[in-house]
């Protein structure tokens, strides 16, 4: 050291060597480390000579730095590469760090150089750095940077394309129904030109769905929201490079890494998104399929629900409790039947030309209100499905319900106190499922469609035939008291007041309606209506002189 403090102080030009693994030796002393474009002294070296060691090394270190910033500049890119960290290395050594731009596609590029590094120098690693990252992401992410650049994308589909980007290639279809409903036939053409789907569920890149696209769009998303050191970062990359359709979450994970990884979070299981989309392509024939079609496809029950079958499980990797949850996270409601109903239903339309099986699907039809429901719509879109690969040739398999009615009849006697369990019929759920199930419950409006509805129907029914009758006698006492209003007199409205409050006290017996919504007021009661007395006739209309003229002529 005393020798590199003598030839300091001479300011003489000092030897500096740079081995292959960055040590740097000044006069054959070891100083330190050179990383990329940083320098970091030995450690323990304190006080003056730490000082004076680091001014020989930035001497000596100063060619060093241009002579590595002009091999930068003329590399390719196969010497940079980025990795998950967001560091951009040069021969396996940092040089930069990406940081969050305006623009989620464009990040900042931050060189990691000391000061002695300056000048054009500086500038032209800077840009070398800066053409990599941007040659990365479009080439990478080339979907996704095409149609951020399309210029043939108007309208509509300009706006889905720019959200499409923000989003890094996946939209939940329910969230942009409208605007893909709004696309006409030429907008969705040349949407798919550059790769776009839509799915029933979503619009996306497939291209995306593969784990090099899908590390570069979690750092993305990850600088953009500080989300580099929030629990599961970099944590799905190799599920999906592993070819798994779907993974058990971890709740203390990042949920928005499961969409940048290409899955979709659902309760205890997350499913790639391009499987769902596989899903829905077996969902739905069961779903068009009509009761009499022969031959009736497996999972389909009566044209508007239907069971899980062991393809639906199979591509999802799931069990029968985690397609509850998956179909529930996908908008899907569960009507529950036993399993002896379902296999006489089922039975019951085994043959094509019963007319038994006819009016069985009618009667279903009309006890269960059609309703607009948001799967269905995305169910029923026009574009091609695209069909399950690698589908193995199985045999059929025996439907759920019948599974399920076998299991109960193999059942040992003795087990009578366990139920057995119910077949799910799944249909999509509606926009207004919560008031339907409103209605359901006892008390509300739904109770109106029972027995108390049919009552209170043949009550009004009663109430109209009344009112017809009377009608007739009101029309009759109307054209008297005109008669006598003409003559200057004024009709007797005394037993007419009387008779109106004797109806109305009638009305005392009659339950009160609950069938407007609130509360009921407790336990209705529905009674036969009394006998309807008799009005007295009023001794100056029409009516009443020709009973008596009828009367004198008897005699």
């Amino acid at each position: 050291t005393s020798v590199l403090m003598r030839r300091l102080r001479e300011n003489a030009m000092l030897e500096a060597e740079i081995s292959v693994n960055g040590d740097v030796f000044v006069e054959g002393h070891h100083v330190g480390q050179l990383a990329g474009f940083r320098f970091t002294p030995v450690p323990g070296m304190e006080g003056p000579d730490q000082k004076a060691v680091q001014a020989a090394a930035q001497k000596a270190l100063a060619l060093e730095f241009e002579a590595r910033a002009a091999r930068l500049h003329a590399s390719g890119n196969g010497d940079l590469a980025l990795s998950s960290d967001g560091l951009v290395r040069w021969l396996g050594e940092p040089v930069a760090r990406l940081s969050a731009g305006d623009n989620i596609m464009k990040p900042r590029v931050i060189l990691l150089a000391d000061e002695q590094l300056s000048g054009n120098a500086r500038d032209h690693a800077l840009a070398r750095i800066e053409r990599f990252v941007n040659h990365q992401i479009a080439t990478v992410l080339k979907p996704l940077d095409d149609i951020s650049r399309a210029e043939d994308l108007q309208g509509l589909a300009k706006g889905l394309a720019f959200q499409l980007v923000e989003n890094l290639g996946v939209l939940f279809r329910r969230d942009v129904a409208e605007d893909v409903k709004s696309l006409d036939q030429d907008a969705r053409a040349s949407m798919r030109r550059y790769g776009v789907r839509f799915g029933a569920y979503h619009v996306f890149l497939p291209a995306l769905l593969k784990p090099a696209p899908a590390e570069l769009v979690t750092l993305l998303w990850a600088l953009k929201n500080d989300g580099l050191g929030k629990p599961g970062y970099g944590d799905l990359i190799p599920v999906l490079a592993a070819g798994r359709t779907s993974v058990v979450t971890d709740a203390s994970f990042e949920r928005m890494f499961y969409k940048l990884a290409g899955f979709r979070f659902l309760g205890k299981r997350a499913v790639r998104i391009d499987i769902l989309e596989r899903l829905a392509d077996l969902i739905r024939p069961l779903l068009q399929w009509k009761p009499g079609q022969q031959p009736r496809p497996e999972g389909a029950y009566d044209g508007r629900r239907f069971t899980t079958t062991t393809a639906m499980l199979s591509i999802l990797g799931a069990t029968l409790d985690d397609m509850e949850e998956i179909l529930k996270g996908l908008g899907y409601r569960a009507d529950q039947v036993t399993a002896e109903e379902a296999q006489a239903f089922l039975a019951s339309h085994a043959g094509a030309s019963a007319p038994a099986a006819g009016e069985a699907a009618a009667a279903e039809e009309e006890s269960v209100e059609t309703e607009e429901h948001e799967p269905a719509s995305e169910e029923h879109v026009s574009e091609t499905a695209v069909v399950a690969e690698g589908e193995a040739a199985e045999a059929p398999v025996a439907e759920a319900a019948s599974e399920e009615a076998v299991a109960v009849e193999a059942a040992p006697e003795g087990a009578e106190a366990a139920e057995p369990k119910p077949v799910l019929l799944w249909r999509p759920g509606g926009r207004n499922e919560n008031q339907r199930s409103e209605n359901r419950r006892p008390g509300n409006r739904g109770q109106g469609r029972g027995e108390g509805a049919r009552e209170q129907g043949e009550r009004r029914g009663e109430g109209r035939r009344d009112n017809r009758d009377g009608a007739n006698r009101e029309a009759a006492n109307r054209s008297g008291e005109g008669e006598r209003k003409r003559d200057g007199g004024r009709p007797d409205r005394g037993n007419n007041r009387n008779n109106d409050r004797h109806d109305r006290g009638e009305r005392k017996d009659r339950p009160e309606r609950n069938d407007r919504g609130g509360k009921p007021q407790g336990q209705q009661r529905f009674e036969a209506k009394p006998p309807r007395k008799e009005k007295p006739l009023d001794p100056d209309s029409p009516f009443a002189k020709l009973a008596a003229l009828k009367e004198q002529l008897k005699k």
